[in-house]
Formats: C-alpha cells, sequence, structure tokens
C-alpha cells in the first residue's frame, strides 16, 4: 500500500484497529483493519491523524452505509492488490 504521506503499508496494526473497532460495536476485524489503513493510506495528507476520525468515516462508508453490499469491502481490496501484482 503506498500512502499519500510517502510511507508504505500499514498505519495502524491490526490490534489496533481490533480495539478501536469493539468501540465502534465492529465485529469484522480484518474488514476494519483494510479500511482503516485504507482511508490513512488516501486521506492522511488531508485529514488530522486522530484515529477515530477515520474511524467515523470508515464507519459511515463501509459498515453503516445501506448501499454495501456483503463481501463488498474484501473485493475492493482483491481488485486494489491485483493493481500491484
Amino acid at each position: 500500500m503506498q500512502n499519500v504521506d510517502g510511507t508504505t503499508g500499514e498505519h495502524w496494526s491490526f490490534e489496533q484497529c481490533s480495539s478501536i473497532a469493539n468501540q465502534y460495536g465492529i465485529k469484522c476485524y480484518s474488514d476494519w483493519y483494510y479500511a482503516m489503513n485504507s482511508l490513512w493510506s488516501d486521506l492522511s495528507k488531508t485529514l488530522d491523524s486522530d484515529a477515530h476520525t477515520y474511524a467515523k468515516i470508515a464507519k459511515a462508508l463501509y459498515f453503516d452505509d445501506p448501499d454495501m453490499s456483503e463481501g463488498k469491502l474484501f473485493k475492493q481490496w482483491v481488485a486494489v492488490s491485483q493493481n500491484y501484482n
């Protein structure tokens, strides 16, 4: 993952994301981990660095959106991953 701030890879660990997921009632930690780090990767130059800002956006976009179909986040990850291979 190439991040807009010039770094690569995750910003938050799986454990950090899981802890935040619990605070927001999220059960699928893998999807949450991907959503949080994906948002950081794309928006870190635009948003502040507060993890809860990203958590609120991730929850709204990927978990509370009625148009978000089951498995869509995983399919997005697969599509993005294929571009780097």
